[in-house]
């Protein structure tokens, strides 16, 4: 004899078990939204917080510009109302001749701390190569006579902490001229 199979006990079993799992895959659902959505706003909260630490870091180094006392090169020209002969390939003929000067702007509580002031022109047709001013006074200031700025000047600035700041300077491109155009290196 086979025993009797209770098919409305199972019927009903087997429902529940199907009503779980329904539930189970509704919760597991719910939970990874609520997951996705969790993530999404942790998201754009680290972008908030990105972009005002960005903000911040550049307010910080304004407000430390301005109240870092600040080195700044500069650069001018004086027509000298003299000519000049370049000597060089691409140049011919007269030009005119300038007298070039380059120093620094220095904030008046930097000004002790500054021994020297090199400055190096590096150009086939410059003979003296290297000037050194210690004239705190005179803004550190060099010059030389002839017919064109150079591209870029070497700073060096030796402190009496020893310690050695070097600028690179573009001084065609900062150059105040007073007079007629000028050539450039």
């Amino acid at each position: 004899m086979e025993p009797e199979i209770d098919y409305k006990n199972n019927s009903r079993t087997a429902s529940i078990v199907t009503a779980i799992g329904a539930l189970l895959t509704v919760v597991s659902i719910a939970v990874i939204l609520i997951i996705n959505e969790y993530k999404s706003r942790r998201l754009d909260e680290a972008k908030v917080t990105e972009s005002l630490l960005k903000k911040s870091a550049k307010i910080l180094q304004d407000s430390i510009k301005i109240l870092k006392p600040s080195i700044e090169p500069f650069s001018y020209a004086v027509p000298t109302g003299k000519v000049s002969y370049p000597g060089v390939s691409y140049m011919s003929g007269e030009t005119p001749e300038f007298a070039y000067y380059i120093g620094l702007n220095v904030a008046d509580s930097l000004k002790s701390s500054i021994l020297t002031v090199d400055y190096f022109f590096d150009h086939p047709t410059f003979k003296k190569k290297h000037q050194t001013s210690n004239n705190a006074a005179d803004s550190f200031r060099v010059s030389y006579r002839g017919w064109g700025c150079l591209d870029n000047v070497l700073i060096s600035i030796s402190k009496s902490n020893g310690v050695k700041d070097t600028l690179n300077f573009k001084m065609c491109s900062n150059l105040k001229l007073k007079g007629q155009s000028i050539a450039v290196h």
